[in-house]
């Protein structure tokens, strides 16, 4: 018998809901009004159906695991009107429908609870999501969801949860991404257990990693949503959400890492 490798996909911050994400063509929401998506949104879209067909083709005859790493949906936050609707029942019913034909080509699912500001208390929409698809881990826990996951696949190890912490000052960008791989490594030692190959965050919309600076790489993963007014007003207006997903082929110990990332087109200066 051939053996076959098995990919693992880790996508993460779709926000669905918000207006700078993705949302299905010719969307109804309450009395009728249809909300058509706009250009930022339809290139979002392109991006995420891209990704899809390209994972598709790449783990043709795999297994393929998608994790999906919290913040599914955008909920109802921080008194923000970029919002298509603010309806998070609805929100959670979009996110389905957007990701259901990920879902249909996974053989399993895990799914990680995001930030409570979005997803809820104890990552409630997160959670209901999850409780919709039938071929979901749960760890033996019955959960569907979960804050954190440390599993293996064909000798590959994996320690995942939404949050990242990453430095605001530029020169400094790396030096968290370093930390979280020293400090998960470091951590598994102290508990007696062989260190992840891979330690996956989210949470801050851009790709980092560690590389081979310790025996663990930890990575950050790109989002699905562009930059918010609360980036954009923010200190440094020119951050830009990197756009995509990070799948790892696992072979018998042995990983392949590849990246999809996008940035968004930008702004031409104009004179005046």
């Amino acid at each position: 018998m051939v053996r076959m490798s098995r990919g693992v996909l880790f996508v993460s911050d779709l926000h669905i809901g918000s207006s700078v994400a993705m949302i299905p063509d010719n969307l109804r929401v309450y009395d009728g009004v249809v909300v058509r998506p706009s250009k930022a949104q339809r290139w979002i879209k392109s991006k995420w159906q891209d990704m899809i067909s390209d994972v598709k083709k790449i783990t043709n005859g795999m297994d393929l695991i998608t994790v999906f790493n919290g913040d599914l949906i955008d909920g109802d936050h921080h008194g923000t009107y970029q919002l298509v609707t603010a309806d998070q029942t609805e929100q959670a019913r979009m996110c389905i429908e957007i990701i259901t034909p990920l879902v249909d080509m996974s053989s399993k699912t895990v799914f990680i609870r995001g930030t409570m500001s979005h997803v809820g208390r104890e990552g409630r929409w997160d959670n209901l999501i999850s409780r919709n698809f039938d071929n979901v881990e749960t760890f033996g826990t019955g959960e569907t969801s979960h804050w954190h996951a440390d599993f293996e696949v064909d000798g590959v190890r994996f320690d995942v949860a939404h949050f990242s912490t990453q430095s605001g000052i530029a020169r400094n960008s790396g030096n968290a991404i370093n930390q979280l791989a020293a400090e998960t490594e470091f951590s598994y030692y102290r508990n007696g257990k062989k260190p992840p190959h891979y330690a996956i965050r989210s949470h801050r919309h851009i790709y980092k990693t560690s590389g081979d600076n310790f025996f663990t790489e930890a990575i950050q993963t790109p989002a699905w949503q562009l930059g918010t007014s609360y980036v954009r007003s923010g200190a440094n207006p020119n951050s830009l959400a990197d756009i995509g997903a990070v799948l790892i082929i696992c072979d018998n110990g042995k990983s392949e890492k590849i990246v999809f990332k996008h940035r968004p087109i930008v702004q031409k200066t104009i004179k005046i």
